[in-house]
């Protein structure tokens, strides 16, 4: 016999099944957006040289040279030189935004100060 779900359980398993597609449909509109803004570079998009690429990320040459190395940042290596597209290193710079300890204190304090809680009283 198939295993089917009692009345009993029916709530809790409509309430998995809507969130399970509630991240469906958040991955699968991440995604569209992605595609829609383009992520690939166009292909008459020229190529810049190290110097260059140093000047747009804001980075030594030697810092550039390990993350290339470890496959950290986006970079083309036809032969000896390093290359990059200058769309790509913008975009690997935006992608590396993190928010910082103050914006998270802060955060925190108005989500915090809001509430109002009622002292306990022991009564032993």
């Amino acid at each position: 016999m198939e295993n089917i779900p009692s009345f009993d359980t029916m709530p809790r398993m409509l309430a998995e099944l809507m969130e399970q597609m509630t991240y469906i449909t958040r991955e699968l509109s991440s995604m569209s957006k992605k595609l829609q803004h383009g992520s690939k570079p166009s292909h008459s998009e020229d190529f810049i040289d190290l110097e260059t690429a140093c000047e747009v990320v804001h980075l030594k040459k030697p810092t550039i040279y390990k993350l290339a190395q470890k496959g950290l940042i986006p970079h083309y290596k036809p032969a000896k030189e390093l290359l990059f597209r200058r769309s790509e290193l913008v975009k690997w710079v935006e992608d590396s935004r993190r928010i910082s300890k103050m914006s998270l204190e802060e955060i925190t304090r108005m989500m915090t100060g809001s509430v109002k809680r009622k002292a306990k009283s022991w009564d032993g």
